[in-house]
């Protein structure tokens, strides 16, 4: 028998608004020029800040209130002064169904071809000079349809904007004040008769059997969230399903259940599961979110998908970005290995990006950057590049856990002449291999997709609140819930519905993870590209500032 939970929270929103200056004001403040804007209905970060042509993060900077949500009412400080002063149109030319596109100093061809979404393999064959890496100045034939172009670079704030995938009238959305959720996850409740006894509501002790742990901390985690906005005045429905794992189970319930009916639908956990959820969907204002498969496919199955982790070109952008801040004229070597396509290609465009940034900006460089093949070159090929009076920079650009451990028992005899910092990759910290000691020892640094910083106010206030009803510690797991329960949950709220342009250009930083969701193509969902260096230090993982 499959088993349904179902709880409910009710309470009313109220909200009061407070308005010091007038729309459209001007202000010089300590010498600096700002213009207030009242936010309008419908209106995001996003368009706002390409109608003053000032970077997100500069609003963000001067409006620490709208790092929790864009609303209604709220009067915007606009640091004119940020203005950028470069147009997305000076940089590209339209001939046929081709875009001249001029590369700037810190791109990538991963960032280029993410851009305009394109495969590597068509750029490289429209533009063989890359053989010789990429440069500023260089001007690239990028293969692409015409009316996706003007799609991409018009200005966001127009209705014929790159939002093609969120065309959704307002006589579609639900004319409803409840924010139903579903939630399908394996619970294996003919399993687990202690989760029958467990009641939701009454805050009772709860013991976890060990073949639903991670589905039980992630459904506590979106009740956390629920309750926090019931005391926000947000009224909310979820129900919980249990696909016990099984394909069978899962095409019942679909059979038996209509889950366009949802506003927010999390899970299944598995692919094949998910597969079958994105085939019955097809209203477009329902949010399908995956918790736990992430792979870039998913946003191929169905045009409501939610992509929570960023992919790894994103990942590599912050890298980059890293290196150019903090170690422009440092000794920075990458690392391949010669049988791994994806990390050598990842390691060349880093390396070339990395160079011509330092060739413009750096301080007198005498030598590039290198790139090291070192299943060709090995430990003694390595030394060679090292230097014995400054900190070594090894980046390493691989998911290959073999290959990781193997290169760091190597380094361990060279700790004797040499000093190292090692940049890798965030999956490196869900490597069952390795010793905390390692990543002590090489002072590990990683773009970080998502995590929880325990010396938060906020993270310690919910680890005690969960504490008191679930007497035990939350996990990971029950972090990423409520971040999506609660984030997604409250936009559906305030907007009567859900769309992906309410959660498109707006940054959001929960207790796990930090949301700045992005469209990819005009036929897919949304992928948050959000990500953060962060180091290993005092066995503990931590967010990075400028310099460290």
């Amino acid at each position: 028998m499959i088993r349904i939970l179902l709880f409910s929270i009710f309470l009313v929103f109220v909200s009061q608004w407070g308005i010091a200056q007038e729309d459209g004001e001007i202000k010089w403040e300590n010498g600096k020029k700002y213009q207030y804007h009242l936010v309008k209905p419908k209106e995001t970060l996003y368009g706002i800040s390409k109608q003053y042509n000032v970077k997100v993060n500069d609003i963000l900077l001067y409006n620490t209130e709208a790092l929790d949500g864009l609303r209604e009412g709220i009067m915007l400080k606009i640091p004119l002064f940020a203005v950028t002063k470069k147009d997305a149109k000076e940089v590209v030319e339209l001939h046929d169904d081709e875009l001249i596109y001029i590369v700037e100093a810190g791109q990538t061809i991963y960032s280029i071809c993410k851009e305009y979404d394109v495969t590597e393999e068509a750029l490289r064959e429209r533009n063989p000079e890359l053989l010789g890496g990429l440069k500023v100045g260089m001007k690239l034939v990028v293969p692409i349809k015409i009316e996706s172009l003007v799609n991409d670079v018009a200005d966001y704030s127009s209705e014929k904007s790159f939002e093609i995938t969120d065309t959704i009238p307002d006589t579609l959305l639900r004319d409803s004040n409840v924010v139903e959720v579903a939630l399908l996850l394996p619970f294996f409740f003919d399993q687990n008769d202690t989760l029958n006894k467990y009641e939701f509501l009454d805050n009772k002790p709860l013991s976890l059997p060990k073949n639903a742990d991670i589905s039980m901390s992630y459904f506590l985690g979106v009740k956390m969230a629920l309750d926090s906005l019931t005391k926000l005045g947000v009224t909310s429905s979820v129900k919980v399903f249990d696909t016990a794992g099984d394909s069978l189970v899962m095409k019942k319930l679909l059979a038996e259940n209509d889950f366009n009916e949802y506003d927010l639908v999390i899970g299944p956990a598995y692919k094949y599961n998910l597969e079958l959820l994105c085939q019955q969907i097809n209203q477009p204002a329902t949010a399908i979110v995956s918790p736990f498969y992430h792979k870039e496919d998913v946003l191929t199955w169905n045009k409501q998908m939610v992509k929570l982790s960023p992919n790894p070109n994103a990942e590599m952008d912050e890298v980059q970005k890293y290196l150019q801040r903090d170690h422009l004229n440092s000794n920075v070597i990458f690392l391949y290995e010669s049988t791994q396509k994806d990390d050598y290609m990842r390691a060349k465009d880093l390396e070339q990006a990395f160079n011509t940034y330092r060739l413009t900006y750096g301080d007198s460089v005498k030598t590039l950057a290198a790139s090291v093949n070192y299943r060709a070159n090995g430990i003694d090929g390595l030394v060679g590049y090292l230097d014995a009076f400054q900190e070594n920079v090894l980046v390493v650009p691989s998911s290959d856990e073999a290959f990781i451990t193997r290169l760091f028992i190597q380094l361990n005899p060279a700790l004797e002449d040499f000093q190292f910092r090692v940049i890798g990759m965030d999956n490196w910290k869900g490597f069952s291999s390795f010793e905390p000691f390692y990543f002590e020892l090489y002072k590990v640094h990683f773009p970080s997709t998502g995590g929880v910083d325990y010396t938060r106010e906020s993270v310690q206030h919910f680890v005690k609140d969960y504490y008191k009803i679930i007497k035990n510690e939350p996990n990971d797991f029950t972090f990423q819930a409520f971040d999506v329960a609660f984030y997604i949950g409250k936009n559906i709220y305030e907007h009567k519905g859900y769309k992906h342009s309410y959660l498109v250009g707006q940054f959001y930083e929960g207790m796990f993870f930090q949301f700045y969701f992005k469209y990819t193509t005009a036929d897919q969902g949304v992928e948050n590209h959000q990500t953060y260096m962060v180091r290993f230090k005092d066995y503990q993982i931590q967010t990075i500032s400028n310099h460290e």
